[in-house]
């Protein structure tokens, strides 16, 4: 009977989540088959566009009211609030679209952006696959954010 050797200089150690985790489980928890091309319309991101888009106004207009002077614990806090608040509507109204939040904040430098921003959703808007985008601006500061949520079969 061969022992492997323990790693160490010259010796990999491959870096798995089995080989960090003892009590990871080889049979993770996936989603059932539904066998469908596209999700019903009442469960589609498409659909619940409107709310998402006034959650991500609401938690914009309190980070653009915040007055802390380091803008990325701003951007954070706000994205982390964002977040929370998809996956509780994710986990009820679209739970097999995956979640991607983009968010991008800045100063206003003589009354204008001192950034460019543009995004677009590239995806099947048959499957349901859409995009939100909210840009708040004060007088000292921006905040653009961009939500999309993709279906997977």
């Amino acid at each position: 009977m061969t022992m492997a050797a323990p790693p160490g200089p010259g010796k990999p150690f491959l870096l798995t989540r089995r080989a960090n985790n003892p009590g990871y489980n080889l049979q993770s928890p996936r989603a059932h088959n539904t066998f469908q091309l596209a999700p019903v319309k009442e469960f589609a991101f498409a659909t619940h566009c409107g709310e998402i888009r006034d959650i991500i106004q609401a938690t914009l207009d309190e980070a653009l009211a915040d007055s802390r002077p380091d803008l990325q614990q701003v951007l954070m806090d706000a994205l982390g609030k964002i977040r929370t608040d998809l996956l509780q509507i994710q986990a009820l109204f679209f739970p097999r679209h995956r979640i991607v939040v983009h968010g991008i904040i800045g100063g206003v430098v003589h009354n204008q952006p001192s950034l460019i921003y543009g995004s677009q959703c590239l995806g099947e808007h048959e499957c349901g696959d859409d995009g939100v985008s909210v840009s708040v601006r004060s007088h000292d500061k921006f905040i653009c954010v961009s939500v999309y949520g993709f279906y997977q079969s």
